[in-house]
């Protein structure tokens, strides 16, 4: 589905903005692509999608940087349970963990 790319165009683009690295970009397109294909979801605003991404992939990572949702729901002028409920659909359907191997640039802290 081409909006499937469009909302990966926007998870780069926002990431970009905070600064994450290119590596955190792709694991984060890679976490959208995963959870394209098992749930084929629908896309109305991409913007809704790009930040639940983002905020999956900070939580998957252990970034404080971006404070719970509302963080990114201001960047991106939405409900912070808009982001809430994007990232548990992510969560759930991926069975996402902290520093989860799938998706996190980093390690665990020893």
């Amino acid at each position: 589905d081409p909006r499937h790319a469009v909302v990966a165009a926007a998870v780069r683009d926002g990431m970009l903005a905070l600064g994450y690295s290119l590596k955190q970009q792709e694991h984060a397109v890679k976490l959208w692509f995963d959870y394209c294909s098992a749930e084929r979801p629908s896309i109305r605003k991409s913007s809704v999608w790009a930040a639940g991404v983002i905020y999956a992939l900070a939580w998957v990572e252990s970034e404080s940087g971006v404070r719970q949702q509302r963080d990114l729901a201001g960047q991106y002028g939405l409900p912070p349970s808009t982001v809430s409920y994007r990232f548990g659909l992510l969560r759930k359907s991926l069975k996402l963990v902290v520093y989860d191997r799938r998706y996190s640039t980093k390690k665990p802290p020893q």
